[in-house]
């Protein structure tokens, strides 16, 4: 897979949950790897997730380094993509208590 595969990937799965809830909610949030604090889990309407969740959840570990996935997603035009579906990506706001930068996938 090269980096345009691997975008789609994670456009199609941005897509795919905007109403379909396949992750569960927070009481059974998924950790992925807690020592990357790797998250990706639903609440209240919304997908919520780290970019390690996202990074471990679709597999990109196979063919891309972290580093090279978040520079990828960074550097792409993401919102802009999702904004056909009526959906954005933006900072999720948590309570402060850790140093994990969650993001959230609304509605506009």
């Amino acid at each position: 897979m090269n980096l345009e595969q691997i975008y789609q990937q994670t456009l199609m799965f941005f897509i795919n949950n905007i109403n379909n809830k396949q992750l569960p909610e927070l009481e059974d949030k998924i950790l992925i790897q807690e020592e990357h604090k790797a998250y990706i889990y639903h609440e209240a309407q919304q997908l919520i997730f780290t970019i390690e969740g996202l990074y471990h959840y679709l597999n990109v570990v196979k063919y891309f380094t972290y580093n090279q996935y978040r520079r990828m997603l960074y550097s792409s035009e993401l919102n802009k993509d999702l904004s056909a579906y009526q959906v954005k990506i933006i900072n999720h706001q948590t309570d402060g208590t850790n140093d994990i930068h969650f993001f959230s996938l609304v509605g506009m």
